[in-house]
């Protein structure tokens, strides 16, 4: 069943925006944070012209925005053609990064239709991290693509993600992050967001001597 969260927003399309109802959550296991590595959680409340900026926090719980985000079927960004970004606030920050390695994560896509209906198709997040460190100093991990595989009877699709720390002469205390996600892909009825503890980023941290 679907179940209208936003306001019919004014677009060319005129179509509403809609959520899904009774996603099943299906989250592999985030590491916990330790004195090895950092996760934050991507957080979201509300849809649509409602919906509140991202929030990237240590811990997770259930989300407003998990089951918004479709216009037609479509990704919500995808149509708008804008990255969702979410940014810590403080919660679980300083961290001091490792100066090598990988930042890790999962995104995940929901059905929009759910109930067991699951979907068929490409689910494809672009993916880009930016930090900034105790002394201002910017932090580009870049950017990547990755794709999962939509299927029936499977409401939700965890879809992990890989960047590289760039080189750097020793390790950093970083003070604030944002993550860029645009959600798209070409799919039949996987395209609702979701988060509810699904979706994370890890950051591998400098380890104590």
């Amino acid at each position: 069943m679907l179940t209208s969260r936003a306001p019919r927003l004014a677009l060319a399309l005129a179509l509403s925006i809609t959520a899904a109802t009774g996603l099943a959550a299906h989250a592999e296991k985030a590491p916990r944070t330790s004195d090895k590595s950092a996760t934050f959680f991507l957080r979201q409340e509300g849809c649509g012209a409602e919906q509140a900026p991202g929030r990237l926090e240590p811990k997770a719980g259930g989300d407003g925005a998990t089951g918004c985000g479709t216009i037609g079927g479509l990704p919500f960004n995808e149509v708008a053609g804008s990255a969702d970004s979410f940014s810590t606030n403080g919660k679980g920050l300083p961290i001091n990064l490792a100066p090598t390695g990988k930042v890790t994560g999962q995104l995940a896509a929901g059905s929009w239709v759910g109930n067991g209906s699951g979907g068929l198709g490409e689910v494809a997040f672009d993916v880009a991290l930016v930090g900034t460190s105790a002394t201002g100093e910017k932090i580009d991990f870049g950017s990547t693509t990755v794709t999962g595989t939509a299927l029936p009877g499977e409401d939700v699709v965890l879809v992990p993600f890989e960047l590289t720390i760039p080189k750097r002469s020793n390790s950093a205390a970083i003070k604030s992050l944002v993550l860029e996600v645009l959600q798209r892909g070409a799919n039949l009825g996987m395209s609702a967001q979701q988060l509810d503890g699904d979706s994370y980023v890890v950051l591998p941290l400098r380890g104590k001597k």
